[in-house]
């Protein structure tokens, strides 16, 4: 049996997630704001404890499983009224800093998009 008053980041009835991380992360935490929201040059998750939740995946699992499975590695973190101050900001869901090098040939750009680095 479900609690019908639970609160919860996770996000129902999106039809597209590919491509949102920011954006629906964002949303999950404004939804449920005692989770804190991860920003990683190419993804966007949000971490409880010891518990993510991914809204693209639109999973729940261990900190350790995530960052084993998905290799993503946590270059930033915000809390509601941190997230809310840079999306009203910047003018977009993320990421709002600057990235450590690339990640697998894709390069962070200042509007918070990735694009591939072009190769010689």
């Amino acid at each position: 049996m479900t609690d019908c008053g639970a609160v919860s980041p996770r996000l129902r009835r999106i039809r597209k997630r590919s491509g949102r991380c920011f954006e629906l992360a964002a949303k999950g935490q404004q939804q449920d704001p005692t989770w804190t929201l991860f920003h990683w040059v190419i993804r966007a998750w949000l971490v409880r404890g010891d518990e993510v939740y991914d809204a693209v995946l639109d999973k729940f699992m261990s900190v350790d499983q995530y960052t084993g499975q998905e290799r993503a590695v946590p270059e930033r973190t915000y809390s509601l009224k941190e997230a809310a101050r840079m999306i009203c900001d910047a003018g977009y869901w993320g990421p709002w800093h600057e990235t450590h090098g690339n990640v697998n040939g894709m390069v962070w750009q200042r509007n918070g998009m990735v694009s591939q680095r072009r190769r010689r």
